[in-house]
């Protein structure tokens, strides 16, 4: 139980959001149903992380020659537009089904359990996707000094470095247009790297093909809920020392009926047998009252009532062990003196507090000698008590 309790609480120190909710109803294919395996595991619960996912993509347009520094559309007139719908698909694409583990699921009903109790889930932001560059090219297609001339490497002409310039402008329109954003836009004439490349594209025109596109880098971040489930059998030595104590009981109790029927009516005998009798049917009364307010009530009075077993069942605990030299008493009995420690350790640290306190108040009154000391101790007091009031209510009404 400590393991359980502290584990989540150990991951919501964390910022992980957890939720808590009771095993007692299950919702499966034929409805919401009474969950026996409550009895066993009453309380279930969910650590719920936040988890970011990046993803790239490139897009890639590729255009015609310009001829005559005349800008010409791609052949497919929706190319462009294309790209901003291929970048709002790949958003579209991105599920906001959170991922579950089901960790410790011994009896198999966790997943219909959350299902009855459906857990408020953690609020994720939404998928954004932005173009971290959109670079756009030209060949040497404005053939300005003539063909063969213009595709030599470092030949640079302004008018292509403004072709490339213009459809980087036309394919970010279209972005802009989904509300896709740009952070960085370049363009550029590429070049041959050497004077064979560029005379053997005079003799095979169509290799500048592969020169004149746009391509878009896209980053999408989005974001997923993580959760992870966590149930144990808490209540199960519960259970086992009820059934233990029925039995014992139950024999007792049929010693009982044989010595009243011999005739021995010894005191010691029968109250020793009566004792252990009205322990099995204490037993049998909390499982009735627990089975009646789990079918009826459920939730807040099914909690409080496996609390109130739970401290009834080691209030029992140890008065066995305080009159008892069992291995059990021993376990019980360290665990109290553990917690009388901790009880102690407590007492001394208010005892040193305490210690502190006392002398602060003999310096204070050591201090009366100086003149006006404590009326200016307390108006720079009450002047930051007034500043910090000031700066509370100031952040209150931004707020708002």
């Amino acid at each position: 139980m400590f393991s359980f309790i502290g584990w989540n609480t150990h991951r919501a120190s964390l910022g992980d959001t957890t939720e808590w909710y009771t095993r007692f109803q299950a919702t499966d294919d034929s409805g919401t149903q009474f969950n026996p395996w409550g009895l066993l595991s009453p309380m279930q619960a969910e650590v719920q992380s936040i988890v970011k996912d990046t993803e790239h993509y490139k897009f890639k347009v590729q255009y015609p020659c310009a001829k005559k520094f005349v800008l010409v559309p791609p052949t497919d007139a929706t190319a462009e537009e294309n790209v901003a719908k291929k970048i709002a698909y790949e958003i579209s694409k991105i599920l906001d089904n959170p991922n579950i583990n089901y960790a410790l699921d011994y009896d198999g009903t966790s997943a219909a359990v959350r299902k009855a109790a459906n857990p408020k889930m953690r609020q994720t932001a939404k998928p954004t996707a932005r173009v971290t560059l959109l670079f756009a090219t030209a060949s040497p297609e404005a053939a300005k000094y003539g063909f063969k001339n213009s595709v030599q490497p470092g030949v640079f002409e302004s008018e292509n470095e403004q072709i490339a310039q213009e459809r980087a402008n036309r394919v970010g329109a279209y972005l802009m247009k989904y509300n896709i954003p740009v952070d960085s836009i370049r363009s550029e004439e590429i070049q041959f790297p050497d004077t064979v490349e560029a005379n053997d594209a005079v003799l095979h025109p169509e290799k500048l093909n592969a020169m004149r596109y746009v391509v878009a880098n896209v980053t999408t971040i989005s974001e997923r809920v993580v959760i992870q489930t966590t149930t144990a059998p808490v209540i199960f030595p519960l259970w086992l020392s009820l059934l233990t104590f029925g039995i014992i009981g139950l024999w007792k109790l049929a010693n009982l009926l044989y010595l009243l029927r011999k005739g021995n009516t010894d005191p010691k005998s029968v109250k020793r047998s009566l004792r252990y009798f009205f322990i099995a049917v204490r037993g049998v009364c909390l499982v009735l009252i627990a089975g009646v307010v789990l079918y009826f009530v459920r939730d807040l009075l099914a909690a409080l009532l496996i609390i109130a077993v739970i401290y009834f069942v080691l209030f029992r605990a140890y008065y066995m062990a305080s009159r008892s030299s069992t291995v059990f008493s021993v376990i019980v009995l360290f665990w109290v003196r553990i917690w009388e420690k901790i009880i102690s350790l407590c007492k001394k640290i208010c005892t040193f507090f305490k210690s502190k306190y006392e002398t602060f108040c003999a310096c204070w009154k050591a201090f009366d000698a100086l003149p006006c000391w404590k009326r200016q101790f307390k108006t720079l007091f009450a002047v930051c008590i007034g500043l910090l009031a000031t700066v509370i209510i100031l952040v209150i009404l931004l707020l708002k």
